[in-house]
């Protein structure tokens, strides 16, 4: 009985954890929020395909209390190295790399605007202006 009510209160908690990733990659790189959460929701799934394989291989003969110690034992080890790596590596930074910035325009030559006044938008991958 204890054991369920452990279990039910580990998944209940859980859900802590939603905030925590879902909002870190928003603070890594906001322009790549997405892609870091496609990523890291692959990785996640990875032990929802192989998980019911290792339990299978290790329950194979017997289904018994020792061996579903095992089984309970591993899942404990990663989750406490997924956390651990988590409060090592993780930083709410923004990166470097995650920043859109705008180039200045570098051409002095030519006005930022056209002919009626309005502005000219530069191309912020090759940093050209329109007319060149």
């Amino acid at each position: 009985m204890a054991a369920i009510v452990l279990f039910s209160v580990a998944i209940g908690l859980m859900g802590f954890s939603l905030a925590g990733y879902g909002s870190n990659a928003l603070d890594l790189a906001p322009i790549y929020n997405g892609n870091i959460i496609s990523v890291t929701n692959t990785a996640a799934t990875l032990p929802g395909i192989f998980g019911p394989l290792l339990i299978g291989y290790i329950t194979r003969n017997s289904s018994s209390i020792q061996n579903w110690m095992i089984v309970f034992g591993i899942a404990a080890g990663i989750a406490w190295f997924g956390a651990l790596m988590n409060l090592w590596l993780t930083s709410g930074e923004i990166q470097p790399w995650g920043r859109l910035t705008y180039m200045k325009n570098t051409n002095t030559t030519n006005s930022v605007t056209t002919d009626n006044g309005a502005p000219k938008f530069q191309n912020i991958i090759t940093n050209q202006n329109d007319n060149q």
